[in-house]
């Protein structure tokens, strides 16, 4: 009826629904984890007027506002350090960079758990780099990683003090 009076009020049940949802960080977000998962690599995203390339890969470039698209494979871009503290994921990553281990030979400073600290030790012997105490300045080579351990590949002449 006319201004508010007798109306009928309308209400509303709600229930549990089943809504799948699947997350995405975008189209080139997506392929970056994708190639991560699928052939353990990294790409990139460079930039046609700077030059740069981006990681993790986007649509526009920030400084230069230009658009994307051409992705990089970032093994052919020079690695010298990764530092990776990543809170009992150190094996994930370091098995997830297995050919930037292997190719491009960096120099690794990561903070490894109790838990995690057989497996790392075991990736950086099983691709021949030498392990030292992040946190001394003693120039000994350790069997095994140390909380922060600065891994340097068996070939450089490169020590702790590097």
């Amino acid at each position: 009826m006319e201004n508010g009076k007798n109306r009928e009020l309308l209400t509303l049940n709600s229930g549990d629904m089943a809504m799948p949802y699947e997350w995405s960080i975008g189209l080139y977000g997506s392929r970056f984890f994708q190639e991560i998962r699928e052939k353990r690599r990294f790409l990139g995203i460079r930039c046609p007027k700077c030059q740069k390339v981006l990681v993790p890969p986007r649509r526009i470039c920030g400084p230069c506002f230009q658009k994307l698209d051409e992705l990089v494979e970032l093994v052919s871009c020079p690695v010298g350090l990764i530092k990776i503290d990543v809170e009992g994921a150190e094996y994930a990553v370091l098995e997830g960079a297995t050919r930037v281990l292997a190719e491009c030979r960096p120099l690794f400073y990561v903070e490894v758990g109790a838990e995690q600290n057989a497996d790392v030790t075991a990736v950086f012997q099983r691709l021949k780099y030498r392990l030292y105490d992040g946190d001394s300045d003693d120039e000994v080579e350790l069997t095994q990683c140390a909380f922060n351990t600065l891994a340097v590949p068996r070939e450089s002449t490169r020590t702790n003090r590097c």
